[in-house]
C-alpha cells in the first residue's frame, strides 16, 4: 500500500518523496493503462521477496525488471521509496537496512517516480541474481549488441546503421528475426553523445513482448498471444555461424555449406585444420604500388566486427572506396543507410572479424591486390560462378596439389589477365560444372 505522512492511499502511478510502498497485497504503482505494476514479489517457489515490475493483464505473472536482485528480503519488512538523496531506493528491517538504490544525482527535493507503460531488464524463473550471461549495446564507434558469457563475447550482431541490425534482420520484411509479427512493432533508435538505445514499440497497445536472457545463453524475444501463451519468435544465436569468432579472422562463415568456414579472398590458411586460427594474407603485390588494386565485392554479409572501424558521415561508396585506399591498413569498407537525406560509409582497419554470409543485403568491400582482383573478375564476376564456387576453386583447394588454380601472374583494373600453370593442375570443366552444380548458393549477376 501506499502512505503518505496523512495516511493511506489507493494504488498511482507515482510517488514522491512522501510516499511509499510497503510489503502487502495492496502496496503497488499501476501504469496509467494499467498494463504494467510494480510491487513486491516472490518468483517461482522462492520465499524471498523482491520490489519488480510486472505486466498486470496477463494470468501468468511475468516479471521484467527487479530492483533488489542481488539482495532479498528474507520476510516482509520491505518497504519501496525515494530516499532523502532523490534516488529510489529498496529498505527493510524498519528501513534500517538499505538494500538498492538507483545511485544517481538527482535534485531530491523534485524527485517523483512514475511507473510508465514499458518494461525491462527480464529475469530468471526462480532467482533473479545475476547469472553468467549478460547482453548489452557496446558503442565504441558504431552501436553493435553483444552477448557475453562472463567476459566471453559468445554472439555479435552486425552493426546498427541508423535502420536496422545488419546480420541480424532480413532486410525489408525483417521476419527472419521477428518472424510474422514485424507488422506489430515499430522500431526506433537513439544514437548520441549521451546514450544509444534500440527502442521496439507495439503499434497495438494490447499486444505484449519481453526479450529473455535464458540460463544457458539464448536470448529470445516472446509475444503473448490471445491463447494465454507466450511464444517464442526470435532465438539468437541461430546457428552455428553466429558463434563468435567461429572461423577466425578474415575468414567468413556459410551455414550453407559442408565445411562452414572459408578464408576471404586475399587469404589463406597457414594451418588447414586450426580455424580458431587466423587466415594470412597472400598479398603479392605491395600496399599501394601494384597497379590495379581494389576490392572484392562481398554479397549478403554480416559485416565484421566494428570495433576496429570507422565511420564517415555523408560519405558515398566512391568516396568511401578513396577515403580507404588511403590507409594501407584499411581493409574493407561498406555503405551504411542512415536516413532518405544521406548515407554513411564504415571503413575497416586491420583484421576482419566474425563475418558470415546472410539472408540479407547488405554487401561488403574486401581489398584485395591486383593479382586476387583479377582472379575474382576471371572467375566469379565475369564468368557467373557463384561466390563459394570461387571460394573453392581459389581458397579451399589451394591444400590438395592436385585441384591447384591457376596462378594468375599479372593483371589490371581494365580486365586484363595473365594465367600460368600445368595443365595436370588445372580443374577440368566437368569438375568444375559438377562443382557448380552442388554450391546452394545463387549465382551473382
Amino acid at each position: 500500500m501506499i502512505f503518505d505522512l496523512f495516511g493511506s492511499l489507493h494504488a498511482l502511478e507515482t510517488i514522491t518523496g512522501t510516499q511509499f510502498i510497503a510489503d502487502d497485497e495492496n502496496g503497488s504503482l499501476v501504469s496509467s493503462n494499467g498494463n504494467l505494476k510494480l510491487g513486491f514479489f516472490s518468483p517461482g517457489k522462492s520465499q524471498a521477496r523482491y520490489v519488480g515490475i510486472w505486466f498486470n493483464k496477463i494470468s501468468e505473472q511475468t516479471v521484467v525488471w527487479v530492483a533488489n536482485r542481488e539482495i532479498p528480503i528474507r520476510n516482509s519488512t520491505g518497504i519501496f521509496k525515494i530516499g532523502g538523496d532523490g534516488n529510489l531506493a529498496v529498505f527493510c528491517c524498519n528501513q534500517s537496512s538499505l538494500l538498492w538504490s538507483t545511485n544517481v544525482s538527482v535534485p531530491a527535493q523534485t524527485s517523483m517516480a512514475k511507473l510508465k507503460d514499458s518494461g525491462n531488464l527480464v529475469l530468471s524463473i526462480d532467482d533473479p541474481t545475476s547469472g553468467e550471461f549478460s547482453s548489452c549495446f557496446d558503442d565504441h564507434s558504431i552501436p553493435q549488441v553483444f552477448l557475453y558469457k562472463n567476459s566471453v563475447p559468445l554472439w555479435r550482431s552486425g552493426p546498427w546503421n541508423g535502420r536496422f541490425v545488419n546480420g541480424l534482420l532480413d532486410i525489408g520484411s525483417r521476419k527472419d528475426y521477428f518472424s510474422d509479427q514485424i507488422d506489430f512493432f515499430n522500431v526506433t533508435s537513439v544514437s548520441n553523445d549521451n546514450e544509444v538505445y534500440l527502442k521496439f514499440s507495439p503499434k497495438n497497445g494490447s499486444v505484449f513482448s519481453i526479450v529473455v536472457l535464458e540460463s544457458m545463453g539464448f536470448l529470445n524475444r516472446l509475444i503473448w498471444y490471445e491463447s494465454q501463451r507466450w511464444v517464442k519468435v526470435m532465438v539468437l544465436p541461430q546457428d552455428m555461424c553466429d558463434e563468435y569468432m567461429r572461423c577466425g579472422a578474415n575468414a567468413i562463415c556459410n551455414e550453407d555449406t559442408l565445411a562452414h568456414c572459408a578464408c576471404l579472398p586475399g587469404f589463406e590458411r597457414l594451418y588447414p585444420q586450426d580455424w580458431y586460427l587466423k587466415c594470412q594474407e597472400t598479398r603479392k603485390e605491395a600496399c599501394g604500388k601494384g597497379d590495379g588494386e581494389g576490392f572484392v565485392r562481398l554479397k549478403g554479409v554480416k559485416f565484421p566486427d566494428a570495433r576496429n572501424s570507422t565511420l564517415y558521415s555523408n560519405m558515398s561508396l566512391e568516396e568511401c572506396e578513396r577515403e580507404c585506399l588511403k590507409s594501407c591498413n584499411c581493409t574493407g569498407y561498406a555503405n551504411v543507410y542512415v536516413d532518405e537525406m544521406g548515407q554513411d560509409c564504415i571503413a575497416w582497419y586491420g583484421e576482419l572479424r566474425d563475418m558470415k554470409y546472410y539472408k540479407g543485403r547488405q554487401d561488403f568491400y574486401l581489398r584485395v591486390d591486383a593479382v586476387e582482383l583479377g582472379m575474382y573478375r576471371l572467375f566469379f564476376h565475369n564468368s557467373g560462378l557463384n561466390s563459394m564456387l570461387y571460394d573453392i576453386l581459389f581458397n579451399r583447394f589451394r591444400y590438395n596439389s592436385r585441384l591447384t588454380p591457376p596462378i594468375l601472374s599479372s593483371a589490371s583494373r581494365n580486365g586484363s589477365y595473365t594465367l600460368r600453370s600445368s595443365v595436370s593442375n588445372l580443374l577440368s570443366l566437368k569438375e568444375i560444372l559438377n562443382l557448380q552444380l552442388q554450391m546452394p548458393i545463387k549465382t551473382q549477376k
